[in-house]
């Protein structure tokens, strides 16, 4: 976002997975209506909720309310009922499988017509099964979506990581 310059001032934007927030306190910053989702709510009331109060100013936090939710990806999923995203942000949620299946789901359901979601990962998680690999390849198995690679980081310094764009497919 800050590489492409996307405008956020009154974007609808989620970030699931939040923990410090940092994606989405900078679009707070920017005037986006703005949900943050983690798994747990101990996360949410200790780290995310004191790290955007310190890294936004109350006109902010004001004008466009920041909104707090946790829970399984299934659960938050059914909690959204119909609500709709121009953004939903991700950074390292593809380390288990298993969660997939509840990712792209929430990513069909909740994210509008013409929006992006933007999901950053290691290439691999080492011990515990996930890979950006075998989730681009479940994504593209629906054919529901375009999906481009963003952003490709390989320094040789740590694991690679990609950042990856998903769109849902007009019917």
């Amino acid at each position: 976002m800050v590489e492409t310059n996307i405008q956020l001032r009154d974007k609808r934007i989620l970030e699931i997975g939040c923990g410090h927030a940092l994606p989405l306190i900078y679009c707070l910053q920017r005037g986006a209506h703005s949900t943050f989702q983690d798994y747990n709510h101990e996360v949410i009331k200790t780290l995310t909720i004191p790290n955007v109060i310190v890294n936004s100013n109350a006109a902010i936090q004001t004008l466009h309310q920041p909104r707090f939710i946790s829970g399984d990806w299934k659960h938050v999923n059914q909690l959204l009922k119909d609500e709709k995203f121009d953004i939903i942000l991700a950074s390292d949620t593809l380390y288990s499988i298993q969660s997939f299946r509840k990712q792209i789901d929430l990513i069909n359901d909740h994210l509008d017509s013409g929006g992006i979601c933007l999901m950053a990962a290691k290439s691999f998680y080492f011990g515990v099964g996930g890979s950006m690999f075998e989730f681009k390849q479940l994504v593209a198995s629906e054919k529901r979506h375009h999906l481009e690679v963003v952003k490709s980081i390989n320094d040789g310094t740590s694991n690679m990581r990609e950042i990856i764009g998903i769109r849902l497919k007009e019917n």
